[in-house]
């Protein structure tokens, strides 16, 4: 067995993830540790939600958590193949994985927690965070997972606005293509029963809000406006882009 290291404590998480490799380089399993205090609650943090994730999956995902002490804690988790959708490329690139996203959230969050007022939060679900084989989708890195925390379908909005970030950044205009979108994953996350009553009146703002209303979640993250993009966007700008959404396609 061997091991590389793909991430150290330097990229700011207090997190070290290493590959588990056979002989013959094949990645058999992630290891993540810390020694830190924030990196050992978000990696206990993980451990739970994989728990949670786990209950609603017909093939779980395989886990296993070491806590040796007070100051160090280990989780391994099974290398999941398939693609990761390049979150850079934005909104209208990544479509079909954006709506085998929604569609997944509402799958597991629906039968448990639909129109909850306090609803389990993954807490970082972007297209990095997406494994896609043919039509089954796997989420991966629950460091932020917290328990009944925000009302029901945040973390789908997240995926949408995340996405419309990196496909216009503060530039560019949306197209109709990206506003129709948004649109329609509104709309699959409110059907499904995955999308609460406080986010129809300007999601965008409300979603915002949301991570302000729980700094608890993000912890440092907060203050490294690049791993919640979404906030680097003015008052302005997210009433902008909420009136476009809410807007019916003819008018904009």
């Amino acid at each position: 067995m061997k091991k590389a290291v793909i991430r150290n404590c330097l990229h700011g998480s207090e997190i070290v993830v290493c590959r588990n490799l056979d002989d013959s380089g094949r990645c058999l399993s992630l290891v993540k540790s810390s020694t830190g205090a924030e990196g050992i609650r978000n990696l206990k943090a993980e451990f739970e939600g994989y728990h949670w994730y786990n209950e609603a999956l017909k093939a779980p995902v395989s886990v296993r958590a070491s806590d040796l002490s007070r100051s160090y804690f280990q989780l391994e988790v099974e290398f999941l193949l398939g693609r990761k959708p390049d979150y850079l490329q934005g909104l209208l690139a990544n479509a079909d994985a954006i709506e085998f996203g929604i569609r997944h959230y509402c799958d597991i969050w629906a039968p448990r927690q639909a129109q909850a007022d306090r609803a389990c939060v993954h807490g970082d679900i972007s297209l990095d965070n997406l494994i896609i084989s043919g039509e089954q989708v796997r989420l991966i890195d629950w460091e932020h997972f917290t328990p009944d925390a925000l009302p029901v379908g945040f973390d789908g909005l997240y995926l949408l606005f995340e996405s419309l970030w990196f496909e216009i950044e503060d530039m560019r205009d949306p197209a109709p293509a990206a506003l129709a979108l948004i649109r329609r994953g509104i709309a699959t996350l409110r059907d499904a029963g995955c999308l609460h009553p406080s986010y129809a009146d300007a999601p965008l703002r409300r979603t915002v809000e949301a991570i302000h209303s729980r700094p608890d979640i993000w912890g440092e993250q907060l203050q490294r406006c690049h791993k919640l993009p979404i906030l680097k966007w003015s008052s302005q700008r997210i009433a902008e882009l909420d009136r476009r959404i809410a807007a019916p396609p003819h008018d904009q």
